[in-house]
């Protein structure tokens, strides 16, 4: 089967971990024997999340047609001529473009937060509106099939969208770190190149507001105040840090107790492997995948609460308000305190990542895309 994929995901190669997660899902199934032509109005800076030219080929619309035509448009017109040309039988977006064609198509539903949690009381018809209208002409379509992360959402769509339940499909957000469970002798590596020997907390997100850095920054105070210990906090943005996070760090009373691990030159993901416990406080986690890679890597994690990672991971992390530093600051010392609860956690979370093998996974996306469409 060869599907047409959004290619306009890579255009810009400046991947995030959405991006990263759908490129680790495309090579899982490209060893499959699935087959995938990347559609997208430019070609990319460079080979889209280092994949080899021959898995994934990239196709390029012809140049007056990517400069004429707004994306929304390219959409629309020019993929299904692609298509057809190109001998393709589906079209898969990663960011919920449909093609408004009867054309088969699968659409990722990634943003989910005006369906899941939609702020403050009073405003839940305000943002089923704008979901609703987002959403709507890609619902009516027979030929779409709807994927999405959160089985609480799907069940949202069909009870409260009227999408029928044959068009909706759950399928795991997961992205494999690469990484082995640390020894004990990589850990005590770790901790002497970025923490002085002791032991760390790892915070871990973006840079913007909705991550929460500050509010962890708050916490540790709390947890420093609460608790008299040699627990470093290490954070490891997924970009660089500007002026202002540098600026705001060097005012806060416990920065020598907190090192900023720089992106371009470690991978996070190796620093999290020998973390006591890891700390990932988005507003709203619509993917769900990082407590499925703390668990294969067998290191506690608190979370926000409003994660779909709850829906299969509820007694392996700790979840947490991300807004309140006390929240924070009272699951650190939980952790930190009951080493029975902390080897708790990491036991409940190996068990449910012995079930979350790449294979399995793998196997549930195939299963799907590959199914007739009045499945």
């Amino acid at each position: 089967m060869h599907f047409a994929v959004d290619g306009t995901l890579w255009e810009g190669f400046r991947p995030d971990l959405y991006d990263q997660m759908a490129g680790e899902i495309l090579r899982g199934l490209t060893e499959k024997g699935l087959h995938f032509t990347l559609l997208g109005k430019t070609a990319p800076a460079s080979p889209p999340l280092s994949l080899s030219s021959g898995s994934l080929p990239w196709k390029q619309v012809e140049e007056k047609v990517a400069d004429r035509l707004r994306r929304n448009a390219w959409s629309r017109k020019t993929v299904p001529r692609a298509m057809k040309e190109g001998k393709m039988e589906r079209w898969i977006s990663w960011e919920g473009l449909g093609l408004e064609d009867n054309l088969p198509q699968w659409i990722f539903l990634k943003e989910v937060s005006d369906l899941l949690w939609p702020g403050p009381e009073g405003a839940s018809k305000t943002s089923g509106r704008k979901f609703r209208a987002r959403w709507e002409k890609v619902f009516g379509h027979p030929s779409t099939h709807i994927l999405t992360f959160s089985a609480r959402a799907a069940g949202i769509l069909k009870e409260s969208y009227g999408v029928p339940e044959n068009r909706v499909h759950v399928v795991p957000a997961f992205y494999k770190s690469g990484y082995s469970v640390a020894s004990w002798e990589d850990r005590e590596l770790t901790k002497r190149n970025h923490s002085g020997g002791k032991e760390y907390f790892l915070w871990t997100g973006s840079l913007g507001a909705a991550s929460r850095w500050v509010e962890v920054l708050k916490a540790f105070s709390m947890f420093k105040k609460r608790q008299k210990s040699h627990m470093q906090m290490l954070m490891a943005p997924f970009e660089k840090p500007g002026p202002d996070f540098l600026a705001s760090l060097n005012s806060y009373k416990y920065r020598d107790e907190v090192h900023i691990i720089d992106p371009a030159v470690f991978h996070w993901q190796e620093i999290l492997r020998s973390a006591y416990a890891v700390l990932y406080l988005p507003d709203h986690d619509e993917l769900g995948w990082l407590p499925g890679m703390t668990m294969e890597l067998e290191v506690p994690l608190i979370s926000t609460a409003d994660s779909i990672g709850r829906e299969w991971a509820e007694n392996a992390v700790l979840w947490v308000q991300s807004s309140s530093p006390e929240s924070v600051s009272g699951a650190m010392m939980q952790v930190y305190k009951d080493e029975t609860f902390r080897s708790q956690l990491i036991e409940e979370g190996r068990l449910i990542a012995g079930t979350r093998t790449s294979a399995l996974l793998i196997s549930q996306y195939e299963q799907v895309l590959t199914s007739t469409p009045d499945q």
